[in-house]
């Protein structure tokens, strides 16, 4: 009788062999994990690295008023986070200097370009007329006003010609007199004010037909009275011998003081055309 031959049985793999797909694979998953969790990492802290990196920023040196002309010593720069820079904020005086606030701006706030005005458009800037001051506009031409050469910043002397009987009525025979009646007169605007709106603006030298200049409020009284009864023509100064612009009241003149009343007699007393 026949005997059949056993069946010969492949043996199983061993278990180590049958593990290590499944431990490349972890490994695999592991560093994948690693290289996210170190992007991730990157890149939040290079987030918060911008976040707290300091920027200058253009800020107001003291409090700047509506409608006040903004100078490059009204601003200052300040370091503050990215984060907290405003949008539009100004990162160099040039982008502010010349231009009119639109609104108050406090000592050492950022200013943002929307908060200001271009010349032209906008709230128009006030005159720099300093306190207890007034500006007076005078006539002006090539002879009166030395050709056109002044400007405005200049300071100029101003004589008036009258004749004797704007003074004295009964003069026999009226003269014509002389006197340099004002000196060292800041000049403040040359010209009209341009028509369109916005910051006023003027020529700054040339030929016009006026001149606008400061004088106290007891002065202008005798401006207009001299300029309505005789002629008036101007000098120009050195400009080494400009006095400081006013930035106060003049001790002569108070503020509030109601001016005096203004006529012939006052005008000669103070003046002096008719002595000597």
């Amino acid at each position: 009788m026949a005997v059949s031959a056993p069946v010969r049985r492949t043996p199983a793999p061993p278990k180590q062999a049958a593990r290590r797909p499944l431990f490349l694979l972890g490994i695999g998953m592991s560093v994948l994990a690693f290289l996210l969790v170190l992007v991730l990492g990157t890149v939040i802290a290079g987030r918060a690295t911008a976040g707290t990196a300091q920027v200058a920023v253009v800020v107001a040196a003291r409090d700047i008023h509506h409608r006040e002309a903004i100078a490059a010593g009204d601003l200052t720069t300040a370091r503050v986070p990215a984060s907290a820079v405003p949008p539009a904020a100004a990162l160099q005086a040039g982008q502010l200097t010349g231009k009119v606030a639109q609104v108050d701006v406090l000592k050492g706030q950022p200013i943002t370009t929307n908060l200001v005005a271009a010349s032209g458009t906008g709230d128009a800037a006030f005159l720099p007329i300093p306190s207890g001051w007034v500006a007076v506009t005078i006539p002006a031409g090539e002879l009166q006003a030395v050709a056109g050469y002044v400007a405005a910043g200049d300071a100029i002397d101003i004589q008036a010609t009258l004749s004797e009987a704007a003074l004295n009525p009964s003069a026999a025979s009226p003269r014509q007199l002389t006197r340099t009646v004002f000196r060292g007169v800041h000049v403040i605007r040359i010209g009209p004010a341009a028509a369109t709106a916005g910051p006023v603006v003027a020529a700054a030298q040339g030929v016009t037909s006026s001149l606008t200049v400061l004088l106290t409020p007891c002065d202008a009284p005798y401006m207009t009275w001299l300029v309505t009864n005789g002629s008036v023509r101007y000098t120009l100064q050195s400009a080494k011998d400009y006095a400081r612009t006013p930035t106060g009241p003049d001790p002569g003149c108070a503020v509030g003081v109601q001016p005096a009343r203004v006529g012939p007699a006052e005008v000669d007393a103070k003046f002096g055309f008719t002595r000597g």
